[in-house]
């Protein structure tokens, strides 16, 4: 088991904390690759499925799934791994849903597979807190916003 320190964002406050986590990692059988199986964040366990990966980011889903003590503020929600900036951002309720939608409609609207299509999203919903692509880019068509 690795155990590393993070620094993420509070959903609920938008403080900076620092914990430490840990990351199961499981050999791929094939390719040599590691693919991450659960994490703890303030001591609840939870199940990471990756949805988007770049260079710069990863958007992982998390669902707790082990808990013995009160219920945390955090249950469910997405992780966003900046990984030039070395943040981790945390986001639940609205800001998931948000950012679940903004990445499947800019999806559908990336004819062009550009690979840098989704991070220039990300970078701009990391700095604003907003996730809603449309809101993000609102003076302009949010397709051609986020791709130039």
């Amino acid at each position: 088991m690795k155990w590393t320190q993070a620094r993420f964002i509070n959903p609920i406050q938008g403080e900076n904390f620092l914990t430490t986590i840990s990351s199961q990692t499981l050999q791929g059988a094939s390719k040599g690759e590691h693919m991450r199986d659960y994490t703890y964040i303030e001591g609840y366990r939870f199940i990471i499925l990756n949805i988007y990966r770049s260079k710069r980011f990863d958007v992982d889903r998390l669902d707790i799934n082990f808990a013995d003590k009160d219920k945390p503020e955090f249950v469910r929600g997405l992780r966003v791994v900046d990984h030039n900036e070395s943040e981790t951002y945390l986001v639940h309720g609205e800001d998931a849903d948000n950012l679940s939608y903004s990445l499947c409609f800019l999806h559908h609207e990336n004819t062009d597979n550009k690979p840098d299509y989704f991070d220039e999203y990300l970078i701009q919903a990391t700095t604003n807190k907003e996730y809603l692509v449309q809101k993000l880019f609102k003076d302009e068509k949010p397709v051609i916003a986020a791709v130039h």
